[in-house]
């Protein structure tokens, strides 16, 4: 799971970036999101927000493939970023 991934939100049509790091925290566009992870396996990882709202990311032969949001009922394929985009100047070092 670790690692960055991105998404399109068809709504608007910005990409958008996962990132999961270890510890496992869950980022998107380089913000943590507040909640837990609840579940961990080899096929899921299942991420509470505050709102009581779960996103849930999909593993296929051990790598994410897409990620459900509760809160829009939505399922967005991910792929693997290739290079490290961020808005933040000190993460580039």
């Amino acid at each position: 799971y670790i690692g960055k991934w991105n998404f399109t939100d068809d709504l608007n049509g910005r990409i958008h970036v996962l990132q999961i790091t270890e510890p496992p925290d869950v980022l998107i566009d380089g913000r943590k999101l507040p909640g837990k992870i609840v579940h961990l396996d080899e096929k899921e990882l299942l991420f509470l927000d505050n709102y009581g709202y779960h996103l849930r990311v999909d593993l296929s032969e051990h790598k994410p493939i897409s990620l459900f949001d509760e809160a829009d009922n939505q399922v967005y394929p991910v792929t693997r970023c290739e290079t490290l985009q961020t808005n933040d100047p000190a993460s580039e070092k």
